[in-house]
Formats: structure tokens, sequence, C-alpha cells
């Protein structure tokens, strides 16, 4: 696997509980989230975590937290396998910056977007096989 591409997902159990406050969902049980928690996976990643964000999220137009949370979650695993690396939007791999440019809101936005980066990212990957 070469990257994980990530649109807008919810990165822990505050976050998704936050989207579907009626889920049967107990925010306490620390088995159960431990697989399913995003931010927990980010570092056992051995390919690189690519996150798309718009300003306003498709599910939850007031929170841009849990983007925020995934980029530092990726900054800041000193435990990662060799071969990981993280990207927000557009901007360069492995920078985290404290005010990311997001995406344009829209399905038309985010369908252009995730067609973009799909491309750049196939791209890179031919020019790493060619070398």
């Amino acid at each position: 696997m070469s990257f994980v591409l990530d649109w807008e997902g919810p990165v822990d159990r505050e976050t998704l509980l936050s989207v579907h406050p009626d889920a049967a969902l107990g925010v306490d049980d620390a088995v159960w989230w431990s697989d399913r928690d995003t931010l927990g996976q980010i570092g056992r990643l051995s390919c690189g975590y690519v996150r798309l964000q718009s300003e306003d999220d498709h599910r939850n137009p007031e929170e841009l937290r849990h983007a925020q949370r995934a980029l530092f979650a990726a900054r800041w695993q000193t435990a990662s396998p060799q071969g990981f690396w993280f990207q927000i939007n557009h901007h360069p791999r492995g920078e985290a910056p404290a005010r990311p440019q997001w995406l344009p809101p829209g399905r038309f936005a985010a369908g252009r977007a995730l067609r973009r980066k799909l491309k750049r990212l196939a791209n890179d990957r031919r020019r790493v096989s060619a070398t």
C-alpha cells in the first residue's frame, strides 16, 4: 500500500459521536475503540497518510478540530514505521501548518480535489518507480 487517503473522516470517538449522537456506542469502552480511533492508527502506518479537508466538513460543517487532531497526530508520530509520511490538502508532505489552507466546500469541489490528489499521488508513485 502506498498511501491512505482520508476525506473528512472522523478521527476519534468524540468526532464520530458528534455526528451520530444517537449511536449505541459508548465513549468509555476503551477496548472497543482501541482499533477504531484513527488517531491511534496513524502511527502504525508504514505508508503515506493523506488528509483532504474542506473548510465546511460535509457531515459536520461547524467542526474542523478532527482534521487538526489528525494532522498533529501524524506530525508528532515519532515512533512511526519507516515509509510513513503525511500530507494535508495540497500542503507539502510533512508540513503541519497551524492554519492549514482548507479546500473549498461542496460536492463539486470535493470531487475535483479527490481526483486532483489521486492523479498527483499516482504520478508521484510512477516517478519513484522509474528511478
